[in-house]
């Protein structure tokens, strides 16, 4: 194909066109190819196609919904525009800059076409970011505050925790060692029943703090997830007669009552942890005997079936007509050292850990520790509902 004369007057310069990064066309007044070099072949992945004397629409520069009337009209009249073309393998734009010339009569444009897709994504992206700049530092502060929050109350509670450790542990302590020092300074002039009493005292005393450090330590482990559930098939029935037996003398000593109900037709066997099930059942019935001075304490069972399901709980309420607590004081008997004492003396009361760590053994067991009802002078009601799980196959 012959150049025309003036596409022939740019051979000095073709290799120059040709090694340019943008593209670079003639276009005359109807829309064709003159010349454009092969930056426009290796930007559409064409190795050998040609371009020249083609339609402008087959450069594949504009959307595909552009009439060549409107490209035409755009490429004759603006120096500087953009393009946006979508294609298969992605969406692309085309910085335009156009010059027009007259040679012999007729119009055609030299055009300088950028790929600026690269650019314009990275801007786009810019300002996306620089929008939700703002919004972002926003819920980054807000998430800082709230773990600062979360530092400064995991700290409180530490102190608040080492103040009240160190509060309950004082106690036994100080009686220990004051009724150990009597016995020393006086040996063997004490009659046998106020040595008696000394010992007796050093020893509950001793027992409580025992018990104090072991349930401590046992609702540490709890909280860092360290407790270990062991559970076996056990009959149900004399694991309760086992466990109110070592209430018998207490009740007794007390003027109490303790009742069993138990309907015939309950689960005969269970599959869970026997020792986590007696701690829950053993601190809510103690509970019960330590705060009440008269009347009865009432242990019931039913057995249901959940509504929409297969599945069954077994609810163990723990009934009393003890001290009772106020409204005002229903949660705070849950979390750890607190108790509500009511009419109860300084040496009559627990370690306040009993119910936090039924609560937490019972979550471990798949069940829940509430307290359903209760009122000042009326006593009590608890409720350990634990899911029944399926016996083992070995069972």
């Amino acid at each position: 194909m012959k150049h025309q004369p003036f596409i022939s007057s740019l051979d000095p310069y073709r290799e120059f066109f040709e090694e340019m990064d943008d593209i670079f066309l003639i276009l005359n007044q109807s829309g064709k190819i003159e010349y454009v070099n092969r930056a426009l072949r290796r930007h559409l992945g064409y190795a050998r196609k040609r371009f020249t004397g083609r339609s402008i629409l087959e450069a594949g520069l504009f959307a595909a919904n552009m009439r060549k009337k409107e490209i035409l009209n755009q490429i004759f009249s603006q120096r500087d525009f953009n393009t946006r073309v979508k294609r298969k393998n992605g969406d692309f734009s085309y910085a335009w800059r156009t010059k027009i010339l007259t040679h012999k009569g007729k119009k055609k444009v030299i055009a300088v076409v950028r790929d600026m897709t690269s650019q314009l994504q990275f801007q786009e992206k810019v300002e996306h970011y620089t929008e939700n700049l703002e919004e972002m530092v926003f819920q980054r502060t807000q998430q800082l505050e709230q773990e600062k929050q979360k530092a400064i109350a995991l700290h409180q509670a530490k102190v608040a925790f080492l103040s009240k450790m160190s509060h309950e542990l004082r106690t036994p302590l100080t009686a220990i060692r004051g009724y150990a020092e009597l016995l020393q300074e006086i040996p063997g002039a004490l009659d046998q029943e106020t040595h008696h009493k000394y010992v007796s005292v050093i020893e509950k005393n001793a027992v409580h703090l025992l018990n104090m450090i072991t349930e401590t330590l046992q609702i540490i482990q709890m909280e860092q997830n360290k407790y270990q559930v062991q559970e076996k098939v056990f009959e149900l029935k004399p694991f309760l007669q086992d466990l109110l037996e070592t209430y018998t003398v207490l009740t007794k000593k007390k003027g109490l009552l303790l009742e069993a109900q138990i309907p015939d037709d309950i689960s005969k066997l269970l599959y869970s942890d026997p020792n986590a099930l007696r701690q829950i059942l053993t601190n809510l019935i103690g509970n019960a005997i330590q705060f009440t001075e008269k009347g009865k304490i009432v242990l019931s069972i039913k057995e249901r079936t959940l509504a929409g399901s297969l599945s069954r709980k077994l609810y163990f309420y723990i009934e009393d007509t003890g001290v009772g607590i106020p409204r005002d004081q229903h949660q705070r008997i849950f979390k750890s050292f607190e108790q509500y004492l009511g009419h109860q003396s300084i040496h009559g009361r627990g370690t306040g850990l009993g119910l936090p760590i039924s609560r937490q053994l019972a979550k471990l067991l798949g069940g829940e520790v509430k307290l359903v009802s209760s009122e000042p002078y009326k006593g009590s009601v608890f409720v350990f509902a634990l899911k029944l799980r399926k016996l083992p196959k070995t069972a």
